[in-house]
């Protein structure tokens, strides 16, 4: 009888596990071309820019402590708010920076620049 439940909560264990990794890397709808999560920021300062040709939305958020590293990330879930993008529009953004998977090479970069898709948990803009 020890034996059952020893083999019962073994299995318990194990569901346990893999429900809780398989839900780490999980995506929110719209953010599903994006690989693994690279990179999680909370309450940051961006920029945002509006790709005119796509409608996509960046956001690029200039990293503290070095001299030209940039995480400019996709916007891919419909958490932004309608607001008047211009040209130096600033927000304060949380979220994933999710591995692009090489698909967003196209975008001209520059310096340390690198892209991502951003899976944003938390956006207001700056005035």
């Amino acid at each position: 009888m020890k034996r059952k439940y020893q083999l019962l909560l073994g299995i318990l264990i194990a569901a346990i596990l893999v429900f809780t990794t398989s839900c780490d890397e999980a995506t929110t709808p719209g953010c599903d071309r994006g690989g693994k999560v690279i990179h999680t920021v909370e309450e940051v300062e961006g920029s945002v820019t509006r790709y005119e040709d796509t409608n996509d939305i960046l956001i690029t958020y200039f990293v503290p402590g070095t001299i030209d590293s940039a995480w400019s990330g996709v916007v891919c879930n419909d958490l932004f708010p309608d607001f008047e993008i211009g040209e130096n529009t600033r927000v304060r953004f949380s979220g994933n920076f999710r591995d692009d998977e090489d698909s967003l090479h196209p975008l001209e970069a520059f310096g340390g620049q690198e892209f991502f898709y951003l899976e944003l948990t938390y956006v207001e803009e700056i005035n």
